[in-house]
């Protein structure tokens, strides 16, 4: 789990002048769970990431990469149409995993995963992966998180 998630979350919400609840409601989760991850007390999901990306127009690598200081704050133009969907994730971890020559149980294999099963069921987008597996999807494929999970930027040209 990024250390600074947490910390970058407060920063982000408290500039933008939205409350706990406030964004609670707007997302929807729950206030305590908000409190929570500002805590570092719980770990974001890939999904929710995509989510605060899209309320307050800040990178997903901002959140993510503890390497990217909390300050400046990286904001990111967002297209109007899009509505915080994840729906290229696995078509784009297909894409450069074919792209590599390498079939789902070898990209499982980098990955520290045990077979194919789960390569298949993200491929497919029938899961999500976690953030930490997520970060190790970065690493493996050398590529910013933004370029996975942010549907509007392209990699297939």
């Amino acid at each position: 789990m990024p250390r600074l998630f947490g910390a970058k979350l407060a920063l982000v919400r408290t500039r933008a002048g939205i409350t706990q609840t406030a964004l609670a409601q707007r997302i929807p989760i729950r206030q305590s769970h908000i409190s929570h991850l500002e805590a570092g007390r719980k770990a974001p999901t890939v999904d929710l990431v995509v989510l605060l990306t899209w309320v307050f127009h800040v990178s997903p690598d901002y959140f993510l990469q503890d390497s990217i200081e909390i300050e400046p704050i990286p904001k990111i133009a967002v297209p109007v149409s899009w509505q915080g969907d994840l729906l290229r994730l696995g078509e784009k971890i297909q894409h450069l995993r074919i792209k590599r020559g390498w079939s789902q149980f070898e990209l499982g294999e980098h990955l520290g995963l045990r077979g194919q099963g789960f390569v298949s069921a993200i491929e497919l987008a029938r899961k999500l992966p976690s953030v930490d597996l997520l970060l190790r999807m970065v690493e493996v494929f050398d590529l910013p998180a933004d370029i996975l999970l942010l549907d509007w930027l392209d990699l297939f040209g």
